[in-house]
């Protein structure tokens, strides 16, 4: 069976919180790599519109493991909604995308 490849966005407003979900997802091979990016984000929350510096996980894994991924960070996220976005990824390296197999569970 083909795998089909994700990558899953999450943004906390704690370096802490970040690093967590990073080290969980990686330990228990749910991803293969994670980025972080600090950026600024706008929003609307209760009635208000809201500029936050967050940062943004960027999560490499496989299609198979994202209601894991999704579990995990809810259980370590400290927002209420925390932002939780799989985009499917429409070609890669062969290469890389091997590598992702041989990281992740199910390999």
């Amino acid at each position: 069976m083909k795998q089909s490849y994700v990558i899953v966005i999450t943004t906390t407003d704690s370096e802490e919180v970040a690093e967590r979900i990073t080290e969980t997802l990686l330990e228990e091979n749910l991803a293969a790599c994670i980025q972080h990016y600090p950026v600024k984000s706008s929003y609307r929350w209760e009635g208000k519109i809201v500029h936050d510096k967050e940062i943004l996980l960027q999560i490499k894994s496989k299609k198979q493991l994202i209601s894991q991924i999704e579990a995990k960070i809810l259980s370590l996220h400290n927002y209420e909604i925390p932002e939780i976005l799989a985009i499917p990824v429409t070609h890669g390296y062969e290469a890389y995308l091997k590598w992702i197999d041989s990281e992740t569970k199910g390999f």
